[in-house]
C-alpha cells in the first residue's frame, strides 16, 4: 500500500509556478568605491573594527530584529510519517533500491568506504556574536574564510593549504579605502573561470545612511588574494536585501536576496551583476534585478546556482536558479512536493532584452520540511538546542558541466522520521539534450543499527554539497544530539554507486566539545568547495561548539578515495544478538565480514575477544566477490562469570 502510494506521487503531474513578469528588469548600477593596493603591504589594525554604528550584536544583525517574516500557512501535508527514501544505514534491500530508482538489486552492503581528511585547520572563532555564517572561497594555492565579525563587519582571513596565516584576521570594511559600515551576511568564491577572487557583505554608507541596505563587493584584481582589490557598492534605500546568496556563471554572477520594504516581506529578487565590467574595474557596472512573489511563498526557499570547476559553459547560457515547494505550503490542492528551476538570461548592453524564465518543475519524493516549530530544534547535552534552518534549499546547489550532459547538486534539511528528527534531503539533477531532469535523490540520516543502542538519534542539519568533475558527491553538514554539542561531518558517493544513497560510511571531522552558542542561532549555513588544482580534493568549513557561548570554526580538506584493491570489512556480529545477555553455556560468535575492496578476495584473518581474554582468530578462505559478504562462525569459547565486552575485527587485509 505504501510503496503503491508513492510511486503515484511520483508520477502525478502538475502546472509550472506562473508569475506575472514586468516587461524588463529593473536596472541598477554597481560603484567602484576603492582601489586597496596590495593586501600584502596591508597592516590591518585587528584591535578594533571601524564602528559607526554598531550593525550586529550577540544575536544577529540589529536590522533585522524587527522584519516581520512571512507567516507559512499549513494547509496539510500529503505526506505523513518516515521519509520514503530515508537511508538509516548502508544496506540496500530491493524496496529501497525501488524507492531509489533502481530496477533490481541483490541485498547487501553499499557501502564504499571511509573518507579521508588531508587537512584539518582552525578556523577563525568569534565571541559576542551568533550565527556565524562560514563562508570558504578555495584557490589554487589559497583558501579564503569569512565569518561575521562581533560588532558588524565580515571578518575574513588568508591562508595556505597547510593552514598557515598569510592574512591575518581582518575586517572587510577596513580594507584600504573602504567608506563603509559593515553588516556581516559574508560569502565568499573563487571563481576558476576568471581566476578571481570575490568577498561579499551588508554594509551601510553614505547613500544608505543608517540602513543596511548596500551589498559591497570586493573583487582581486589579479589570481592572487594578497594583491589589490577593487571595491564595489550597489545600494537602494527602497529595500533591505536579506539573506543574500551568491552563484558563479561564466558570464555573470548572480543572486538570490529575501527583500523587505518598510519591514514587511515582498518577495525575492534574483540579481545578475555585470562580471566583466567589475572584473576590469570600470567605474559603474550594469546590475539587473527581478522581484519574484507568491501568494504561498514559494520564492522565499530560492537559491542560485554555481559553476563548479574551470570549465565554462557557453557565451550567453542563462544563469540558474532552484526553490523548494512543499505541499504543505501550498494552497493548490494540485501541487506536490517538488523543486522548481528558474533560468534568468542578463543583457546588460540591452536590458530589456534580458529574459527570466521557469523552466519546469520536477516532483520528488515526498517529504515534511518543516522539522519543528521552533528554532529550539536539534538537541544538545544541554537541554537547548540548534536552529536547523529548514524549509530552503541551502547554500549552495552546484553545476558541473560532465561532457555529455550538466550536473546540478542541491540539498535541503527535512524530518526524516515525522517526528522532529533532522536529516539531509539531495538531488542531483542532469540536463541531457536541452531537457532537465531529476536523475537521484536521497535523505541522509543513518542510526544505529543496534537495537538496544543507547546513542540517542543522531540529527543532520545544515547541510553543504558538491560535486567534482569524475562524478563523486560530497555531503557535509552539522549534527547533533541529546549526547553530543553541534559537531561537523561528512560523507559522500562515487559516480557509479547505487543510485539515490551516500555510501561512504559518515566521517566526524570534528566533536563539539561545548554548546557553543547563547540563542540557538547556528550556521546560517555551511560551505563546501571542490579544490581547483586537486578535483578529488574537497574543502568544508563549518562551526562546532567550542566553549559554552562561544563557536569555533574548522577547515576541512577530505577526499573520497578509491577502493583500495584488497580491503576486508567487518560488517556486524550476528550471534550471539545484539544487547542478549549470554548467562550459561559456551558462546559461539558468528561475524559478518565484507570486502570493501576492488579485487575478489580470497583469505581474511577475522579475530574476536571476550573481555581482555586471549584473542581467537580464524583465517578465512575462499573467493568473496566486491561488495560481497560472508558469514564466519568460532568455535565454542568459554567465559568466565561477569559482564564482559565481545570484540570482533578483521586484520588482514
Amino acid at each position: 500500500m505504501n510503496l503503491r502510494g508513492l510511486i503515484f506521487i511520483l508520477l502525478s503531474t502538475f502546472c509550472i509556478d506562473t508569475v506575472g513578469q514586468s516587461t524588463g528588469p529593473e536596472v541598477l548600477n554597481i560603484r567602484l568605491e576603492a582601489v586597496t593596493g596590495p593586501l600584502r603591504d596591508w597592516k590591518p589594525d585587528t584591535s578594533a573594527e571601524r564602528i559607526d554604528i554598531p550593525t550586529r550584536d550577540r544575536i544577529g544583525l540589529i536590522h533585522a530584529r524587527d522584519l516581520q517574516r512571512p507567516e507559512f500557512t499549513r494547509y496539510g501535508s500529503k505526506h505523513q510519517g518516515p521519509d520514503p527514501l530515508w537511508q538509516r544505514d548502508y544496506r540496500i534491500t530491493e524496496t529501497a533500491a525501488l524507492l531509489s530508482g533502481r530496477s533490481s538489486v541483490t541485498d547487501g552492503s553499499i557501502e564504499s568506504g571511509r573518507g579521508l581528511v588531508d587537512q584539518d585547520m582552525d578556523g577563525m572563532a568569534a565571541s559576542n556574536v551568533t550565527p556565524a555564517d562560514p563562508t570558504l572561497a578555495v584557490g589554487p594555492d589559497h583558501i579564503i574564510q569569512m565569518v561575521n565579525g562581533s560588532s558588524g563587519s565580515a571578518f575574513f582571513q588568508i591562508f595556505d593549504k597547510r593552514g598557515g596565516t598569510l592574512k591575518v584576521q581582518a575586517f572587510m570594511d577596513q580594507l584600504p579605502g573602504a567608506a563603509y559600515n559593515g553588516g556581516g551576511d559574508c560569502i565568499a568564491w573563487y571563481d576558476a573561470v576568471a581566476k578571481r577572487w570575490v568577498m561579499t557583505e551588508f554594509g551601510d554608507s553614505s547613500r544608505t545612511g543608517t540602513k543596511i541596505n548596500s551589498i559591497i563587493f570586493a573583487v582581486s584584481q589579479t589570481p592572487d588574494p594578497l594583491g589589490s582589490w577593487y571595491l564595489y557598492e550597489i545600494s537602494d534605500t527602497s529595500f533591505f536585501p536579506d539573506y543574500p546568496k551568491f552563484g558563479n556563471a561564466a558570464d555573470a554572477w548572480y543572486g538570490v536576496t529575501v527583500d523587505f520594504v518598510s519591514n514587511a516581506y515582498r518577495g525575492n529578487s534574483i540579481w545578475a551583476f555585470d562580471k566583466a565590467a567589475m572584473l576590469a574595474g570600470q567605474p559603474l557596472g550594469t546590475v539587473l534585478r527581478y522581484r519574484l512573489s507568491h501568494p504561498d511563498y514559494k520564492f522565499y526557499t530560492t537559491a542560485p546556482v554555481s559553476l563548479a570547476g574551470e570549465i565554462a559553459t557557453p557565451t550567453g547560457t542563462p544563469g540558474l536558479f532552484l526553490y523548494l515547494n512543499e505541499d504543505d505550503w501550498t494552497s493548490d490542492p494540485s501541487d506536490v512536493d517538488s523543486l522548481g528551476l528558474i533560468s534568468f538570461r542578463p543583457d546588460f548592453r540591452q536590458p530589456e532584452r534580458s529574459a527570466i524564465r521557469f523552466e519546469r518543475a520536477f516532483a520528488v519524493a515526498p517529504f515534511k520540511g518543516d522539522v519543528c516549530a521552533s528554532r529550539n530544534c536539534a538537541p544538545s547535552p544541554k537541554g537547548v538546542g540548534y536552529d536547523v534552518l529548514d524549509g530552503r534549499i541551502m547554500n549552495r546547489p552546484w553545476l558541473r558541466p560532465m561532457g555529455s550532459y550538466r550536473s546540478i547538486v542541491a540539498n535541503h534539511t527535512v524530518d526524516v522520521d515525522g517526528s522532529t528528527l533532522a536529516g539531509i534531503r539531495w538531488y542531483e539533477l542532469r540536463e541531457t539534450g536541452g531537457s532537465w531532469s531529476i536523475v537521484q535523490q536521497g535523505t541522509f540520516a543513518p542510526q544505529s543499527s543496534t537495537i538496544c543502542a543507547s546513542d540517542p538519534p543522531l540529527y543532520r542539519f545544515m547541510g553543504a554539497i558538491t560535486q567534482s568533475a569524475s562524478g563523486q558527491i560530497a555531503l557535509g553538514y552539522s549534527s547533533s544530539s541529546e549526547a553530543r554539542y553541534a559537531s561537523i561531518g561528512f560523507t559522500g558517493r562515487h559516480a557509479d554507486d547505487p543510485s539515490g544513497w551516500m555510501t561512504f560510511r559518515e566521517t566526524d571531522a570534528t566533536i563539539g566539545q561545548f554548546y557553543g552558542t547563547f540563542s540557538n542561532r547556528w550556521g546560517d549555513y555551511n560551505e563546501i568547495v571542490s579544490d581547483p588544482a586537486d578535483d578529488s580534493l574537497f574543502w568544508m568549513t563549518a562551526m562546532y561548539g567550542g566553549s559554552d557561548n562561544r563557536f569555533k570554526t574548522r577547515i576541512i580538506g577530505f577526499r573520497l578515495a578509491p577502493d583500495a584493491p584488497l580491503d576486508a570489512a567487518l560488517a556486524g556480529i550476528e550471534s550471539p544478538a545484539p544487547c542478549t545477555p549470554v548467562c550459561q553455556g559456551p558462546l559461539i560468535p558468528t561475524v559478518r565480514i565484507r570486502n570493501q575492496g576492488s579485487q575478489a578476495l580470497q583469505r581474511v584473518k577475522v579475530n574476536v575477544q571476550v573481555g581482555s581474554g586471549s584473542v581467537q582468530s580464524i583465517d578465512w578462505t575462499g573467493s568473496l566477490p566486491v561488495r560481497g559478504e560472508a558469514l564466519v562462525s568460532f568455535p565454542a569459547l568459554s567465559i568466565p562469570a561477569g559482564t564482559f565486552n565481545l570484540k570482533a575485527w578483521v586484520s588482514a587485509p
